[in-house]
């Protein structure tokens, strides 16, 4: 038995000296986690394992511009040569003032002292069932003293509709048809309901310019108090 006491004092030496190792292994770790848990909460934020999300980009949409739109309405007669004349500034404003004016082009022949007022109108919304009623709108203006002393007018419309690359026998069908002369009465209603009895009038969001308005300056400053 006093042979195997040394054997018995070395395994309580080894089994000392592992445990030591084991308490100073663990005791290094704590030491190492205690130094890293302040770096986190030095930002102001609680430690987390989480990644933080990151800010959506659409979250906060950037200011949107309104404009304001006017709207200009002209009743008109494709033979009256006041019309004709006021035709080009018509459309200048159009091309300054784009999407900001709305121009409406209401159909008022003055069938009792122009002979072919109603013939260019029907022209016109003939057209306009192919798609091409500004084209045929601005032939007829453009080409006002062409036509207007027509005895008859209809083939140099039809020119006109060639020249636009119209369906030429759909276009002389839809001069005649009922729902072309439909679309010029409603028009002409309208204009006597808004108590309109000559060529030109103009109407800037539901109100009546005098004549002596209409140069392109005046409307120009009209459009320009509307939409400030």
């Amino acid at each position: 038995m006093n042979r195997r006491m040394p054997l018995v004092i070395i395994l309580i030496v080894l089994l000392i000296a592992a445990g030591g190792g084991v308490w100073l292994y663990q005791s290094s770790q704590r030491s190492s986690d205690q130094a890293v848990a302040p770096s986190a909460s030095t930002t102001g934020e609680a430690p987390s394992s989480a990644t933080p999300p990151l800010p959506s980009p659409t979250s906060t949409p950037g200011p949107v511009e309104k404009r304001s739109v006017v709207t200009l309405e002209e009743f008109g007669d494709y033979q009256c040569p006041p019309c004709g004349q006021l035709h080009p500034d018509l459309n200048i404003l159009k091309k300054e003032y784009g999407q900001r004016l709305r121009f409406v082009y209401r159909h008022f022949p003055l069938t009792q002292i122009h002979a072919n007022a109603q013939p260019a109108a029907l022209a016109a919304v003939a057209a306009s069932y192919q798609g091409s009623f500004w084209e045929m709108h601005n032939l007829l203006y453009q080409n006002q003293s062409t036509w207007s002393g027509l005895a008859d007018a209809v083939p140099q419309f039809i020119d006109y509709a060639r020249q636009s690359g119209l369906d030429i026998p759909r276009f002389l069908s839809d001069m005649q048809s009922a729902r072309a002369f439909a679309v010029i009465s409603a028009d002409q209603r309208e204009g006597g309901s808004r108590n309109v009895t000559g060529t030109p009038t103009l109407i800037i969001n539901g109100e009546t310019l005098p004549f002596e308005s209409y140069s392109l300056d005046q409307l120009r400053r009209e459009i320009d108090r509307r939409l400030r």
